[in-house]
């Protein structure tokens, strides 16, 4: 009987343990289940019960309590340690410019591409065609795009994102810009002395704002940052899902009506930040993918983006076309044999490097730099040469 009673006990301790740590940790369970499964959790049913509700504050509480009670056992006496004096460098924020910039390319570059067959190949611009002429197809690119919405577009389309010296370049995103990213990153430091600061992460969208807040993370990120002036956001394929309504209840079934509205107001939701902050967007649509579902799935993704950026009179890049697929036609290379290199990765969603490198040469071509701020005459003389 004392041992029964004893694993009983235990048994007890291990269930109370196990019921207060899912009570605590709800938010990141019900984050976990909602990306893994593409449903509502098993406990969807108590969400609306006090006691329930208070666990996710007491969690927020207790997370807020230890990083107060950390800083405070680990802060230093400042009077007893000079302040450092820092180069001028040194004193930039968010910029990459102190560190080896082909290692973060590399590095970056192998954790996008994670659990994905990389042909390291060699560099696309070693052998296709010159600078200028392939800044015309990238132009052409969004000339067709454009073209394509002039029903619902303004008439005034922008063919080019504009950028200063100064400013800085944000990029947002899941793992598709968490490849591409550093690549133009270095390119715009290289050039131009750009600045950028990306917070591209893996396994986001706009389906599931509770796992991660796209809109709110730009919202803040702009109103944090005043000198951003360009914004290349990549999204879509972790999107294709029902996805909860905000309000309760069923989950909004993918591609219905009422999920197609939810989803375009948050991408107007995005535009409209960034438009308040003066600040250009570029939007890159998803390319076909291996599996036909998932290419017809961010296919229409893309027809959303494309619809709701253009009316905006901001600008759109298709991958698809960037990289020559006609149709659903899916190819590891480029669509018309052009590039003998490997563009897409082994899981038939990513990019290779030349493949990053390739996205991120067209969205350069897609930015027009000024050494200085224009004056009026100036900006009108540089939008009578773009039009």
């Amino acid at each position: 009987m004392d041992n029964l009673n004893r694993l009983l006990l235990s048994c007890y301790v291990l269930f109370c343990t196990g019921a207060l740590l899912v009570w605590m940790h709800q938010d990141s369970l019900e984050s976990f289940w909602q990306q893994s499964y593409h449903r509502p959790p098993p406990w969807q049913a108590w969400q609306d019960i006090a006691l329930w509700q208070a666990g996710a504050r007491v969690h927020t509480a207790t997370a807020k309590g230890w990083e107060s009670f950390w800083a405070e056992i680990s802060r230093q006496d400042e009077r007893a340690i000079p302040a450092p004096v820092l180069a001028p460098s040194q004193t930039e924020t968010l910029q990459v410019a102190d560190i080896d910039l082909d290692i973060m390319v590399e590095q970056a570059a192998q954790v996008a591409t994670v659990l994905s067959t990389i042909n390291a190949a060699a560099i696309l611009a070693d052998c296709q065609c010159s600078p200028s002429v392939w800044s015309m197809q990238t132009q052409s690119l969004v000339v067709e795009q454009q073209s394509m919405a002039v029903a619902t577009a303004p008439a005034q389309f922008k063919r080019y994102a504009t950028i200063s010296s100064g400013q800085r370049v944000f990029f947002a995103g899941d793992s598709m810009m968490q490849g591409v990213a550093p690549h133009l990153a270095v390119r715009l430091r290289r050039e131009y002395g750009l600045a950028s600061l990306d917070l591209s992460r893996q396994s986001t969208g706009l389906a599931y704002p509770k796992s991660f807040n796209w809109p709110a993370t730009i919202a803040q990120t702009l109103a944090d940052n005043p000198d951003i002036k360009l914004m290349a956001i990549f999204l879509g394929p972790n999107d294709p899902w029902d996805m909860p309504s905000g309000q309760g209840g069923q989950y909004l079934r993918y591609a219905s009506p009422d999920w197609e509205s939810l989803y375009r107001s948050r991408i107007r939701t995005i535009i409209h930040t960034a438009q308040h902050h003066n600040v250009d967007i570029i939007w890159v649509g998803s390319p076909n993918m291996r599996r036909a579902k998932l290419s017809s799935q961010v296919n229409y993704l893309n027809d959303l983006y494309r619809s709701e950026v253009l009316q905006a009179g901001e600008v759109f890049l298709s991958s698809n076309q960037v990289f020559q697929y006609t149709d659903t036609t899916y190819s590891d290379y480029m669509g018309d044999g052009s590039v003998p290199q490997k563009m897409r990765s082994g899981d038939g969603i990513h990019f290779t490097p030349t493949g990053q490198r390739t996205l991120a040469d067209a969205l350069f071509d897609l930015i027009i730099f000024t050494p200085e701020k224009q004056t009026d005459h100036e900006t009108q003389l540089a939008t009578h040469a773009l039009n």
